[in-house]
């Protein structure tokens, strides 16, 4: 089974930026769109069996309608081929009220194939080309549901079959994790989690989001930060950038695969 695993694209960062003189645009913001281009174009030539995508979609609680736009015309393009596309909740995608919709329910609204949003703890059940994906989710949660996560993590755990494959995906901070640019673009109250509690042999891959800066935390199972891959700000300059391609198979391995995001670059004048 082949997934692509990204996160935080953070549609709508327009820093740095100038008029595209073609579109009208910010120049960052089709940065960011040839960026989500290039990871489409990646599933589709690599025919993966699901795209997974740990958290947040835009880089504010509110983006605009042309940033919506542009969203959603990727995520056709991706549904369109025929691959599932997954995507939970992270906290630049919450909302600052319980009542209020978050940034991805208008694709639960309107119940597009292919599509599943999580924003509760969950074990979904995907059906791929290769056969039933379970996807365990763990999403951006409010600080008070930290308290909780460990014993809803176990029960989910516990329902997973040994004999298909299994991922944790999931929008969070890992204790002990390397910070990117996110600690300057925070959004709501950062709880650490320990990585021991990802650490289950019934997972094949543990898909992160949230921490700008690709790592990974552990081997056995491979627990993974994409990373962003589009550069934020020069706080990125020297971090690769770029999505993963995961192959589980006998034993899970990945491939990490550079988005040619723009460069960065700071220039000392003596």
């Amino acid at each position: 089974m082949k997934l692509l695993h990204f996160s935080d694209i953070h549609i709508g960062m327009e820093n740095y930026s100038k008029l595209d003189p073609e579109t009208g645009l910010s120049s960052r913001l089709l940065d960011f769109f040839k960026t989500f281009d290039f990871i489409v174009d990646t599933a589709i030539k690599e025919n993966v069996d699901a795209v997974l995508f740990a958290g947040d979609a835009y880089k504010t609680r509110d983006p605009n309608p042309t940033q919506q736009r542009g969203f959603g015309e990727r995520v056709k393009r991706i549904t369109k081929a025929g691959i599932p596309f997954i995507l939970v909740v992270g906290n630049h995608d919450t909302p600052n009220a319980e009542g209020k919709a978050n940034t991805l329910d208008i694709y639960s609204a309107l119940e597009i194939d292919n599509v599943w949003i999580s924003r509760i703890p969950e074990l979904l059940n995907i059906e791929t080309k290769s056969g039933n994906l379970q996807i365990v989710t763990l999403p951006w949660l409010h600080k008070n549901d930290y308290k909780t996560v460990a014993e809803r993590l176990r029960l989910l755990l516990e329902k997973v079959r040994q004999s298909q494959p299994a991922i944790l995906l999931s929008h969070i901070e890992i204790a002990g994790a390397s910070y990117g640019s996110e600690k300057g673009m925070a959004i709501g109250s950062d709880v650490t989690v320990p990585l021991p509690l990802l650490q289950d042999k019934r997972l094949n891959y543990v898909a992160l989001g949230h921490i700008h800066k690709h790592q990974v935390l552990s081997k056995n199972p491979l627990v993974v930060y994409a990373g962003s891959p589009e550069r934020i700000d020069f706080g990125e300059e020297k971090e690769e950038k770029g999505i993963c391609l995961v192959a589980i198979d006998a034993t899970t391995t990945f491939q990490f695969i550079p988005t040619g995001a723009r460069t960065f670059l700071t220039i000392t004048v003596d």
